[in-house]
């Protein structure tokens, strides 16, 4: 949540303090959701300029190649994303489940 308030914050032209000032919670969680479906900002130019790049590419290759992805040409898009944590893990090292006798 604190990235996307930066983003925000940016795209807004304020601060981070003023954003969270001016906003509620739930109007912030509406600007989340509203950014999930639309995208703006550097993260839609990075895809933009993949989408062109891989068309440019692929124009280019030779018969019968495999096609070129956008995200094969946005810096960063290759790093595969964090492991979710296991909840239940978590949750059974700070309360374990005593064993039966």
């Amino acid at each position: 949540m604190r990235r996307f308030a930066f983003r925000l914050a940016l795209a807004l032209g304020c601060t981070v303090r003023e954003l969270l000032a001016r906003l509620t919670a739930a109007e912030l969680a509406e600007w989340q959701a509203f950014y999930r479906l639309e995208p703006w900002g550097d993260v839609r130019a990075d895809l933009r300029a993949g989408h062109i790049a891989a068309m440019v590419a692929n124009v280019n290759l030779r018969p019968g190649a495999k096609p070129l992805r956008a995200d094969e040409f946005i810096f960063g898009a290759d790093q595969t994303p964090p492991e979710k944590p296991d909840l239940t893990k978590q949750m059974l090292a700070v309360f374990p489940i005593p064993e039966e006798k």
